[in-house]
């Protein structure tokens, strides 16, 4: 007996109103009519012949074309029904060695870091991806300074968002940014008189304002992440705060930067390992999407940057977020 099967990285998702395959090895999703998604779950590896036997005649010639048009877009492939134990669907348990993953760190005119210690700290933690933002003009030159302390660290990729001014490019060239730290992952430049990409999609120049920590948050499906590793880690923790740590513009170590309370300031001589070693600062690191209201109904919650700043509730769908499951819309 043929049966169909799923490529493993492609897993269908139930919402309210909508349903979607999620396409984690090309990094997109598909929206599903139901009953595609109750044949791909509810008779998941059934004979066709048997799947056909739960729906109207009429309904046939719909179901054939489900299945060619998830073979012909690579979704799956058929094969024998002995076969599928040689198949076995992605295994969603997360795991993670490092006590922090990722860390914010934002900078503004005042800011007083010590950065040898803020990234000697991370790098101890083994944390693997850093953001730096600046709501104030940040020259290159300057950010080279910064960005000299996190050499020879183990930071996979390290994200820039800084401030817009007019020779920000030709700076960039002539201090040989992507060159001297070939981490970079992304320079964001903000409150910019374009919207532009260049150096390969490297340098992003965006014409939104960002003049605090408060300016973030918005929930996009541009910000969308498909992944294993965000996949899998929304099935068990929240994906906004698990294995992060934040320092704001004024040296506080928070959760979020956006967050009203801190757990201890770096400034002041405070530790970040031992501050994320607390019980009290990884309490938030448990809440999934599947507890969170709202968000629990929506098909997009395992993709979904998700935040857990701007809510009245932290159990609460982000306020930033227009996205309405139970219409399928966004408001």
């Amino acid at each position: 007996m043929v049966v169909f099967k799923l490529f493993a990285c492609c897993i269908p998702v139930k919402g309210f109103a909508n349903y979607i395959i999620c396409d984690l090895q090309r990094a997109a999703f598909i929206n599903i009519p139901e009953v595609l998604y109750e044949i791909l779950t509810v008779h998941k590896n059934k004979e066709i012949s048997k799947i056909k036997h739960n729906y109207n005649k009429e309904n046939y010639r719909f179901i054939d074309e489900y299945f060619e048009y998830l073979e012909n877009n690579e979704y799956g492939f058929w094969c024998d029904i002995d076969e599928i134990k040689n198949f076995p669907d992605l295994n969603l348990k997360f795991e993670s060695s490092e006590l922090i993953n990722n860390a914010i760190i934002d900078i503004d005119k005042n800011s007083k870091h010590d950065y040898g210690k803020i990234f000697n700290e991370l790098n101890e933690l083994r944390c693997k991806f850093i953001e730096i933002r600046s709501f104030d003009i940040l020259r290159i030159c300057d950010l080279c300074e910064i960005l000299y302390h996190t050499n020879s660290k183990i930071f996979r990729n390290i994200d820039i968002i800084i401030k817009y001014y007019r020779d920000i490019e030709n700076d960039i060239n002539e201090n040989k940014l992507f060159s001297k730290f070939t981490n970079i992952n992304a320079v964001s430049i903000h409150s910019s008189p374009k919207n532009e990409k260049s150096f390969n999609g490297k340098l992003v120049y965006s014409k939104k304002v960002i003049k605090t920590c408060n300016d973030c948050g918005e929930i996009d499906i541009d910000k969308f992440t498909l992944n294993i590793d965000t996949f899998t880690e929304a099935q068990h923790f929240n994906t906004c705060l698990n294995k992060k740590v934040s320092i704001d513009s004024n040296g506080n170590i928070k959760n979020c930067p956006a967050f009203n309370y801190s757990y201890g300031n770096v400034n002041e001589g405070d530790s970040i390992r031992n501050v994320v070693r607390s019980q009290e600062f990884s309490r938030y690191w448990p809440i999934t999407k599947d507890q969170i209201q709202t968000c629990k109904d929506c098909e997009y919650r395992y993709i979904c940057s998700d935040c857990r700043a701007f809510v009245d509730s932290i159990f609460d769908k982000p306020k930033k977020c227009n996205y309405n499951p139970y219409t399928g819309k966004w408001e």
